[in-house]
């Protein structure tokens, strides 16, 4: 027999924990997409705990409860959990590849498992095949059961593998940690079939899924520590760190220069398509940027807003041809991705040469600001808004 108690205090914990989660979910962390995503993985979580604890109200008889209500509860119950991992799902591979995009013959097909589950779980009211509903109003699981959960947990193991593929492919430590950390979502349908073994009558699924939920949101706490979320690339956190690193060892290290990129018009790319298609633009620049750093093996990081900066050794790089090539990835980037051709993506640079002479970083970082703005200056003055 089911422990009906243990299903009303995961459920009740569910809910609520969820729910805090929920509510400290900011824009900052991550894409508009991601925290869309996140959220809807949340709230359909919070759903599916939810029907179980009530559902367990009525089959440890603390509330009535009508047969039909009894059948529709566990219909609402399955199809939030088929929903919740199929947004999982989509979270895992945004988060990934924030600038990628699939076509939609291939989101069609994704979708598939998710309306068969559904549509199996809805059709049982009627048929009995994925649960049923006893003439004495009790829950016995259908014959299509296990056929649900392998459409459920296909979701899971298709994201969790790509993540790990990923993990081990990329060059980027950050990157890295991040999928390792989506990867380790794998131990959901692995803990769930150990524990189903061990502990038959227990609310497994539902605790686990919070659990990692919980463990994922608080790494993803840890990552926004030096990680930015948008672009991946370092933060203004770790640029500091790093200006300070490299000024306390200039004298072993030598000179290096300063760059600050930062977007024209960014504000009328906003307000003309949107806030996706802003951050879209702004991971377009990323890439650019990421690509010219890496060229002369350099340090780069979102300086915050639209702003980028870039820190090369002097002994490697001519700053104007720097220059140059910032502005030749971009538009090879802008070229590549189509998107972006009717934005007028382009970026005023400035740039600095540090030669152990500064304080810190902030006053190296305010030159560099100073040229910038002056280059920005310029490219209004001969691109009037009107």
């Amino acid at each position: 027999m089911l422990n009906y108690g243990a299903y009303e205090l995961i459920g009740i914990m569910g809910v609520f924990g969820s729910l805090t989660i929920l509510l400290k979910v900011s824009r900052n962390m991550g894409t508009v997409r991601q925290v869309r995503l996140f959220k809807a993985v949340l709230v359909f979580y919070m759903i599916y705990a939810g029907s179980n604890y009530v559902w367990a109200l009525g089959e440890n008889d603390s509330i009535k409860m009508s047969v039909m209500a009894n059948e529709i509860l566990n219909c609402l119950a399955l199809s939030s959990l088929s929903l919740m991992m199929y947004h999982w799902f989509k979270y895992c591979m945004v988060t990934i590849n924030p600038d990628r995009s699939y076509s939609k013959k291939l989101v069609a097909l994704l979708t598939i498992p998710l309306v068969f589950s559904v549509g199996i779980t809805v059709a049982s009211i009627w048929t009995d095949g994925v649960y049923k509903i006893t003439e004495f109003n009790q829950y016995m699981p259908g014959k299509q059961m296990v056929m649900k959960f392998v459409m459920d947990y296909f979701y899971i193991i298709a994201a969790t593998a790509y993540a790990l593929i990923c993990a081990f492919t990329t060059k980027s430590k950050n990157r890295r940690k991040l999928c390792m950390t989506i990867g380790a979502f794998i131990f959901v349908p692995i803990g769930r079939f150990i524990l189903r073994r061990l502990l038959p009558h227990e609310p497994t699924t539902m605790a686990l899924a919070f659990f990692i939920i919980l463990w994922i949101f608080l790494n993803m706490q840890d990552l926004r520590i030096y990680s930015d979320a948008l672009t991946g690339m370092n933060n203004r956190r770790r640029l500091n760190e790093y200006l300070g690193d490299r000024l306390s060892e200039i004298q072993t290290n030598g000179a290096f220069y300063i760059f600050i990129a930062d977007v024209n018009n960014f504000k009328e790319i906003n307000d003309e398509f949107g806030h996706i298609s802003g951050d879209h633009a702004l991971v377009v620049v990323a890439n650019a940027v990421k690509k010219a750093v890496s060229s002369v093996g350099g340090f780069a990081a979102r300086y915050g807003g639209d702003e980028f900066v870039l820190v090369c050794d002097a002994n490697k790089v001519d700053p104007e041809r720097a220059v140059e090539s910032i502005n030749r990835y971009l538009e090879d980037e802008i070229k590549r991705d189509g998107r972006a051709v009717n934005w007028n993506l382009t970026v005023s640079i400035g740039y600095t040469l540090v030669n152990g002479g500064d304080r810190d970083g902030a006053e190296a970082l305010s030159r560099a600001d100073s040229m910038m703005y002056k280059g920005k200056m310029d490219f209004h003055s001969r691109n009037p808004q009107p």
